[in-house]
């Protein structure tokens, strides 16, 4: 297979998460990145990160929009529009949308009109712009779909699951609780948030009631349960992974055993590099650096008659940007 050139708008946490991870894929390199800092703040934020450590490979700038990382080029620009950026100078297979900005079909779609094949948006779309989480729907992917999302990293680690319990019993009600690590929009201390009073208290002293946009994804991805899911999340001081709590209420008691088999199962076959399990004693810390998307925790969860109670770990930058490669080399492949 010939190597799959990516461009990374929006070097945030997500677009140097995916960075970092692909620099250990052969077949795919990045050959541009676009954020409005400019090249001595890009090679710093590859070099030095707090959450994922040193970077190992050498990196040295050779001009001011030229980066090389083992001899391999870089481009780096400085654009706020995506209509302004050249992608069409670099054959760019797939655009990586992660400035948090553009969310729309209209807004991502200047990627394409300014060169690039595809673009993937790492957030939920503000409109119908289709979602695609593997192993779940990333089937009804249709080539002429030229901007898709890979819908948010709670998605990843939820929708997996509720979609073997659908597919196995039936769902009568469902309950998500998602603990989320701090994000790069959260405030330092006390301040101000336009989404709620809460959303502007200090992130570093609180666990704060937060907005959870999996309900949404899930009644898209899984239309049937579109009626039956709801959600809370709370944001907490740590800097990495997450964990969801998925209460599911059954119209028939089953076992623990039931669930557990289908998810060791899926886990080693359809689902082989997304949804894992740990039967340990585990802390946030010890799931630092999966790329799997959902790592079931085998001591925590608990299924009593009709009541699941399914607890997921998941690196909400690691496990994410994994989720990130498979798609663009899912897509790859049947193109």
């Amino acid at each position: 297979m010939s190597n799959i050139r990516i461009g990374i708008n929006g070097f945030g946490r997500i677009g140097r998460t995916l960075f970092r991870l692909l620099q250990n894929i052969n077949n795919i390199k990045v050959i541009l990145i676009n954020d409005i800092v400019d090249i001595n703040h890009i090679a710093y934020a590859i070099k030095y990160d707090s959450n994922h450590g040193l970077f190992k490979n050498n990196i040295k700038i050779i001009s001011n929009n030229i980066l090389s990382i083992n001899n391999n080029n870089i481009f780096c620009y400085q654009h706020s529009n995506p209509s302004e950026i050249p992608w069409y100078k670099y054959d760019i297979d797939f655009v990586i949308e992660s400035t948090g900005l553009f969310l729309t079909q209209k807004d991502a779609y200047k990627h394409i009109t300014s060169g690039a094949d595809n673009v993937i948006i790492t957030s939920p779309p503000k409109d119908d712009t289709p979602m695609f989480i593997m192993g779940v729907n990333n089937m009804l992917y249709n080539k002429n779909n030229k901007v898709i999302s890979n819908s948010s990293c709670t998605s990843h680690c939820v929708i997996p699951l509720l979609k073997l319990v659908n597919d196995n019993f039936n769902i009568k009600q469902i309950m998500i609780t998602t603990i989320n690590s701090a994000t790069a929009s959260q405030n330092i201390i006390d301040g101000y948030s336009y989404k709620s009073f809460c959303d502007g208290r200090s992130v570093l002293q609180n666990i704060i009631p937060s907005f959870t946009n999996v309900v949404q994804t899930t009644s898209k991805i899984i239309p049937e349960l579109a009626d039956k899911v709801h959600g809370v999340s709370f944001r907490v001081p740590t800097p990495q992974v997450s964990l969801a709590d998925i209460n599911i209420l059954l119209d028939s008691n089953i076992s623990y055993k039931d669930v557990y088999n289908i998810i060791y199962q899926e886990s080693s076959t359809n689902l082989k590099n997304i949804l894992g399990y740990i039967n340990d004693d585990v802390t946030s810390v010890d799931i630092k650096g999966s790329i799997l998307v959902s790592i079931f925790d085998v001591k925590n969860s608990v299924v009593k008659n009709k009541i699941c109670k399914l607890i997921s770990w998941y690196d909400n930058e690691t496990g994410y940007s994994y989720s990130l490669i498979n798609l663009i080399k899912y897509i790859k492949k049947i193109s």
